[in-house]
């Protein structure tokens, strides 16, 4: 995704990433005031609680908004999506893809709020300058996760067994109170 195009072509100062199912334009704190979802172009603004999928014309994003509009509606935004930005400093980048896979991209500048030439965003604590810092973080990642499951499984075997325990007194409790109601008839 060309984030760096997109932004120039926005004239803003927003972040602008790739978020897998749509495009993020937003700050620090809100990273997608305004989304496009990549398969449908549909756009929409987070602070719209009247779920109108407009925006109001006072607002900062309004010239953003009606830009993002003429690019879709002239087929502009599906080059921005499926392409990749051009630079100048082609600096490696590594990060692990949600299948486990270290990736290798580029930037020209490291760190947060930077993007990648494919316009992810590069949070400093999942994005390294080498593919050893990046599996070395990886696999403290995925060691936690495999003892958070380890964990679970464990409180879920005990709760498991609490709960055979309760419904077998409570299976006693209806098979005593049964016996007890026979005799009253």
């Amino acid at each position: 995704m060309k984030s760096r195009l997109l932004k120039e072509l926005l004239k803003t100062q927003y972040i602008i990433a790739d978020y897998d199912s749509y495009i993020g334009i937003g700050s620090h704190m809100c990273h997608n005031l305004i989304s496009i979802d990549k398969t449908t172009f549909k756009l929409k603004y987070a602070l719209d609680y009247n779920n109108t999928d407009t925006i109001n014309k006072n607002s900062p994003m309004f010239d953003m908004w009606n830009k993002l509009e003429e690019l879709i509606s002239n087929n502009k935004m599906i080059d921005i999506i499926n392409g990749n930005d051009k630079l100048d400093i082609k600096l490696p980048v590594f990060y692990m893809n949600t299948e486990g896979n270290i990736i290798e991209s580029y930037t020209d500048e490291y760190g947060y709020p930077n993007t990648t030439h494919d316009g992810k965003l590069m949070y400093d604590n999942y994005f390294f300058k080498t593919k050893r810092e990046a599996i070395i973080d990886s696999l403290e990642r995925y060691k936690i996760r495999v003892n958070t499951f380890l964990d679970n499984i464990s409180q879920y075997e005990r709760d498991l067994k609490t709960n055979k325990e309760k419904l077998k007194t409570s299976r006693d409790i209806i098979t005593n109170l049964e016996r007890e109601l026979t005799k009253l008839i």
